[in-house]
C-alpha cells in the first residue's frame, strides 16, 4: 500500500516538473558604453520574457517593455 502511494505521487508530479523553468535561461545584463545596464523585455498574454534577470548592484538599469503582438 506504502509503495502505491509513492508511486501515484510520483506519477502526479513528474508531468509539472517537465514544465518548470530551467535556472539556466535566467538573462544576466551586460554595462554598455554609456555605464547603463539596458534590457528588453516582451511581455504576452500570460508570459514575460526573459523570466528572470540578473544585473549588478550600483549599477543603472534601463527595461525597455515591449508588448508581443496577440495573435486573434
Amino acid at each position: 500500500m506504502k509503495k502505491t502511494i509513492i508511486v501515484f505521487t510520483l506519477l502526479l508530479l513528474l508531468p509539472g516538473a517537465a514544465f518548470t523553468e530551467d535556472e539556466s535561461k535566467a538573462y544576466t545584463a551586460t554595462t554598455a558604453a554609456d555605464g547603463k545596464e539596458h534590457i528588453t523585455i516582451t511581455g504576452g498574454s500570460y508570459f514575460f520574457r526573459p523570466n528572470k534577470i540578473v544585473v549588478k548592484v550600483n549599477v543603472p538599469v534601463e527595461l525597455t517593455v515591449v508588448a508581443e503582438p496577440s495573435i486573434i
